[in-house]
């Protein structure tokens, strides 16, 4: 991996350089599959390494025939809480306004039927 002048940082590899040539750029669960690959094989670790931030041109492949992106580091904190992919656990939990507005509703409705004479 090398930062260029021009502030891309160029990876290359064999596996790198053949899923990028394979990947639906069109298709999101096929990017975000090419991103968890690139991750595992340390992709984002040597771009952290590099000096990489988020929204760094990163080009993967040979320079002429080059997929450039900007990079979007994944998300370290929390991800343990994420499901299978196109899922969101955290999106099933019980939201906290609904419950304080059931409690109000209930509250209110308790009021409403109260009638001490």
């Amino acid at each position: 991996m090398t930062a260029e002048e021009d502030g891309i940082y160029r990876v290359r590899g064999e596996k790198p350089e053949r899923w990028i040539r394979r990947t639906d750029f069109n298709d999101d669960e096929a990017v975000g599959y090419l991103a968890d690959r690139l991750n595992r094989l340390g992709v984002e670790d040597e771009l952290r390494k590099a000096g990489a931030q988020a929204g760094d041109g990163v080009a993967i492949g040979a320079e002429d025939n080059a997929v450039v992106f900007d990079w979007v580091p994944t998300m370290a904190a929390g991800a343990e809480m994420l499901g299978r992919r196109g899922k969101d656990d955290r999106l099933e939990a019980p939201r906290p306004t609904a419950a304080r507005r059931h409690e109000r509703d209930v509250a209110q409705r308790e009021y409403d039927e109260f009638a001490p004479f």
